[in-house]
């Protein structure tokens, strides 16, 4: 089975470009301009595996949403893709199981890295 993924990112050719990309590599992927989209396309009953979340979003930001989405669908698994060259990932959403490993800084040059990353998350 293919993953399911939803990229939430308000740059709409940095969000296409990815979506692409991963359509590509055989995934299955929507997308969200804004965290408040993307949890009403969980609360609606979207499934996904895994969210590919910008941080500096329109309204509520990425690291904010996270936690609500995860409460909404608790086997979610996170990529962070961030402009923010100073961005660590803090304590509150390393509980949630998000690491260094799953941050990736704007613009990713090798997309494949991406894809391996959201292939294990949905491994395990």
């Amino acid at each position: 089975m293919s993953a399911r993924v939803l990229i939430v990112d308000d740059e709409p050719l940095v969000a296409e470009n990815l979506q692409a990309f991963l359509e590509d590599e055989g995934m299955r992927v929507a997308v969200a301009q804004s965290a408040e989209q993307a949890i009403e396309l969980m609360a609606e009953g979207a499934f996904f595996d895994v969210c590919v979340m910008d941080l500096r979003l329109p309204g509520m930001d990425g690291a904010l949403a996270i936690p609500e989405l995860r409460r909404l669908a608790p086997t979610l698994r996170f990529v962070i893709h961030t402009g923010s060259a100073s961005f660590a990932v803090p304590n509150e959403l390393r509980a949630l199981g998000i690491g260094d490993l799953h941050l990736f800084r704007k613009p990713v040059t090798n997309m494949g890295v991406v894809a391996d990353t959201v292939r294990a998350l949905v491994g395990r």
